[in-house]
Formats: structure tokens, sequence, C-alpha cells
């Protein structure tokens, strides 16, 4: 079935699972904000960077948002001169 962005959503994922890709049928690897069919199936990185760049560059943008925010609370708990943790 074909889909174009116009029908590719961003959307808070509470149900963490590694469904199919709506598209291609490959495996998913879900973060919680992800590109979905407006019917609520998941999309794979790879469909999302085909179909839709702009959403998947925004959830891709929000999550390296999210780790660098990450490292620096590690930051702030143990002192700026310590190694993060690898994300």
């Amino acid at each position: 079935m074909s889909r174009d962005k116009d029908s590719l959503v961003i959307r808070l994922n509470s149900i963490i699972t590694n469904d199919p890709c709506a598209l291609c049928g490959a495996r998913t690897d879900p973060s919680g904000v992800d590109l979905m069919t407006e019917d609520s199936r998941l999309v794979c990185v790879p469909c999302g960077r085909e179909h839709a760049p702009e959403l998947q560059g925004l959830i891709d943008l929000a999550n390296a948002a999210s780790a660098y925010a990450e490292i620096g609370r590690w930051q702030m708990e143990h002192g700026a001169t310590s190694s993060p943790p690898p994300y």
C-alpha cells in the first residue's frame, strides 16, 4: 500500500512495541515519539526518511536533543570534568 507524507504523523507512542512497519513490514524501533500512519501503525526510520523526510528529521532532532540533555544532567550530577556514559 503506497502512502505519502500527508498520511504520516508524529505521535506520542505510550505502548512501546516492535510491531512491523506499516509500509514495508520491517522491524521498528519505537522511541516514544514515533512516525505513524493516521491509524496509529508504526513506520520504520528508513520508510520515514523516504516518505516523510521532514517529519523523520524532526523526530531525529528530538531524539538527539534528549540525549544531549541526558548528558548535561549526568554532568551536573557527576561533575563537568567526568566523562558521561556513551549514549
